[in-house]
């Protein structure tokens, strides 16, 4: 008899990654592709939502192709995808516009409006604060700039519910997806009625919002993608809620640390109030998953892999490279700091006008130095985030779980447990796509197991050595001095 299979589709920030998971756990087939993002003015980032139809379709053929899958065995979809990227649909269901990304800067004026005019009720109603990540701001811009295909929306989506869209033909979202609009109360579950009236979309516009392992349809004949018809799928959830299924349950004390584009720690408590600097999404079946965020986490790396590397946009520097590099320098990079603010940042500043900077720079450092000092300055501003949160070290727990694609550099990891003082276990089998593949799989009622033998933890256990995570102790006190100095000059 055949594997049977469970997919999960994460459309991502930069790219789609998708997974086909056997429902016994055993197997998995992975597949990746990019799409390109715009950025026409400094701190704007967008993405043409036709350009995610365009990969998705490759990325799913090649899953399916080069590992020789039928795609008959597919017995339900998952889909997540990062947070706050809202889509406008026209009445022939086209996009309106370009989507806006999570870590775009141009929203500074409407931030602060809303920060002025309704902080109390916003957070009282959303459980967050107004940040130019969140989507309410993106639609108070695209109203002012873009007012004719503005007016034109009938259909309001998330960027991981459009997908879900075009595969059924159903508008839903989730409610973690809605949550992160800023326009959704989620202990009401419901559509704010004064939030939705700021973004002047007309009630109708907004979908209704479902639990994220409800079966809303299944395949259609009408899709972009080839994928056999009736295939169940699920509304999915945020990337940030599925990476948590996959490496943790609701109840254990164990925080996440979340090592993508973006970084962040995260956690999940049963009852949730507004806190400054700390996301608030609900978690699937209970309880309220809490993340302290930065904006530049992986995003860095990639830059300077970039950057030291050429011109090209597609020319970076090997992970082998950078361990080899960065593992030739000394920790605190010779007394180079790097502050990743290459897109603002979240926690603790919320600050989208802070820029990312080198500081100590002389005729010593070279390439290595440069390197090192990037993923000391992560792990940095992961450290603040650490810290924002304070019930995330109160304690209860020694030991963090990471995931996310810094997992792949010893040295980056290495750097991780020092700066935080405590051990690391990397979860490499473990993201978004596998958490989602596994809502997927309790959907159709379909246990889900993890072998021994494939454990995301197994053996994967990183330790502070004690004399570098008190030097790092010194270096961060010089980074945080050097991080208030930026603050006042932006």
């Amino acid at each position: 008899m055949e594997q049977e299979y469970t997919l999960g589709i994460d459309l991502g920030t930069g790219s789609v990654k998708c997974i086909l998971r056997s429902l016994d756990g055993t197997q998995r087939y992975h597949a990746h592709g990019s799409y390109r993002t715009y950025s026409s003015h400094p701190g704007w980032m967008e993405q043409d939502p036709r350009d995610w139809i365009i990969v998705v379709r490759k990325t799913l053929d090649e899953l399916y192709d080069t590992n020789g899958l039928d795609r008959k065995n597919t017995r339900a979809i998952g889909i997540c995808g990062a947070a706050h990227i809202g889509v406008l649909l026209d009445k022939k269901d086209a996009p309106c516009l370009n989507a806006i990304l999570w870590n775009d800067c141009r929203t500074i004026k409407e931030t602060n409006l809303l920060r002025k005019e309704y902080l109390s009720f916003i957070e009282q109603e959303t459980l967050n604060q107004p940040g130019c990540s969140w989507t309410l701001p993106h639609l108070l811009w695209l109203r002012e700039h873009h007012r004719e295909e503005y007016q034109q929306a009938v259909s309001f989506l998330t960027s991981k519910d459009y997908l879900v869209f075009l595969l059924t033909g159903v508008r839903v979202m989730d409610h973690s997806s809605a949550t992160s609009t800023l326009l959704y109360n989620p202990r009401k579950q419901t559509w704010s009625d004064t939030l939705c009236e700021i973004s002047r979309l007309r009630p109708e516009v907004f979908p209704e919002v479902v639990d994220s392992c409800t079966i809303i349809g299944t395949t259609s004949a009408h899709m972009p993608f080839d994928l056999p018809v009736g295939i169940p799928v699920i509304a999915g959830a945020l990337d940030s809620i599925c990476e948590f299924r996959a490496v943790a349950t609701t109840d254990s004390p164990t925080p996440v640390l979340r090592l993508g584009t973006a970084g962040g720690v995260v956690r999940v408590e049963p009852r949730s109030e507004p806190v400054r600097g700390i996301f608030v999404y609900p978690f699937p079946r209970g309880g309220y998953l809490r993340q302290a965020a930065t904006t530049s986490c992986g995003q860095s790396l990639e830059w300077i892999r970039r950057v030291l590397a050429g011109t090209g946009e597609k020319e970076v520097i090997s992970f082998d490279d950078v361990d080899c590099l960065a593992g030739e320098v000394s920790p605190g990079s010779d007394g180079l700091f790097f502050h990743p603010y290459l897109q603002g940042e979240r926690a603790p500043y919320e600050r989208p006008s802070l820029k990312g900077s080198f500081t100590g720079l002389t005729v010593h450092h070279d390439t290595r130095h440069l390197i090192r000092a990037v993923l000391e300055g992560t792990a940095f501003s992961l450290r603040d985030a650490w810290l924002v949160d304070a019930k995330a070290q109160n304690g209860r727990t020694q030991v963090i779980r990471g995931l996310g694609g810094a997992i792949r550099s010893h040295v980056w990891m290495s750097i991780m447990t020092n700066v935080l003082a405590r051990p690391i276990q990397i979860a490499r089998f473990a993201d978004s796509c596998d958490g989602v593949a596994c809502f997927a799989s309790e959907s159709i009622n379909v246990p889900v197991t993890l072998p021994s033998e494939n454990s995301p933890f197994e053996k994967n256990l990183i330790v502070p050595d004690n004399e570098t995570a008190s030097f790092y102790d010194l270096c961060y006190s010089r980074y945080r001095r050097i991080a208030d100095s930026l603050v006042q000059l932006f």
